[in-house]
C-alpha cells in the first residue's frame, strides 16, 4: 500500500494543475480575507477579529480542496492512464486509497498556509484602515 500511496503522491505533485491549485486556493484566502477585512468599520467585520475573518473565508476555499481531488483522478482518465494504473495495482479499493491520502497530504499542507495566508491578510487590512486587531 505504501508503494501505492508514494506513486499517487509523485503523479499528485508533478502534476502542473494540481500545484497551481493549491497555490491558486492559498492566493483566493488572502484575496476574500482581504474583502471581509476590508469592510471599512460598517459592517460584521468591524466586531470581528482577523481569526474569525480567516476562518469565515474557509467556505469560499472549500472549492480548492474539492478541484485537487477532482484533479488527482481525472487526470488519469484523460491520458487513459488508468489503465496502467489498474494493472499496477489491481485492486480498486487500494488505488481509491492510495489516491485519498495522496490529496490528504497535499491538503495537509495547504489548509494550514491557507488559513495562515487568510489571518495574515485580514491582520494587515485592519491595521492599515485603523480597524484594529481585536
Amino acid at each position: 500500500m505504501r508503494g501505492a500511496i508514494a506513486a499517487e503522491w509523485a503523479k499528485l505533485r508533478t502534476l502542473p494543475a494540481a500545484v497551481a491549485t493549491m497555490l491558486g486556493t492559498v492566493a483566493v484566502s488572502g484575496l476574500v480575507a482581504s474583502a471581509l477585512a476590508a469592510d471599512g468599520g460598517a459592517g460584521w467585520a468591524a466586531a470581528t477579529s482577523p481569526a474569525a475573518i480567516a476562518l469565515a473565508v474557509v467556505p469560499y476555499t472549500q472549492a480548492g480542496a474539492i478541484l485537487l481531488g477532482v484533479l488527482s483522478v481525472a487526470q488519469e482518465y484523460a491520458g487513459r492512464q488508468i489503465g496502467t494504473t489498474l494493472t499496477t495495482v489491481p485492486g480498486r479499493t487500494r488505488v481509491v486509497a492510495a489516491k485519498t491520502a495522496a490529496v490528504l497530504m497535499a491538503l495537509a499542507m495547504t489548509a494550514p498556509a491557507t488559513l495562515a495566508t487568510a489571518f495574515g491578510a485580514a491582520v494587515l487590512v485592519r491595521a492599515s484602515t485603523g480597524a484594529g486587531i481585536a
